[in-house]
């Protein structure tokens, strides 16, 4: 995904802060099953319902550095990091953030 893609995505999908562009969106590139994982043996309880991945994920964020409705164009920047989940009932339900190495 390059910046067109994300402006793409983004406004295609209808993803918004309710006021209008949302600032920034991260989107996970990997299939519902190994983010799912995450929220059992492939992740690690950090408190309260977020769990830690155990593997690095490909991420993309998207990030709007300024304009307004209907005029919402992004950024796109790629990661490759561990990620942290909300789960509820073993389901990931919320990206938290992600995080830049092992120790974190």
């Amino acid at each position: 995904m390059d910046d067109n893609g994300c402006t793409k995505d983004m406004n295609d999908r209808g993803i918004t802060d309710g006021n209008g562009c949302k600032p920034t969106n991260t989107f996970i590139k990997a299939n519902f099953t190994s983010v799912r994982h995450v929220c059992g043996t492939g992740g690690k309880n950090i408190g309260g319902n977020n769990y830690k991945s155990k593997k690095k994920f490909n991420i993309i964020v998207c990030t709007r550095p300024k304009g307004n409705p209907p005029d919402c164009k992004y950024k796109s920047a790629r990661y490759n990091k561990y990620i942290v989940v909300a789960c509820i009932k073993r389901n990931p339900v919320h990206f938290v953030r992600f995080l830049p190495d092992e120790s974190e």
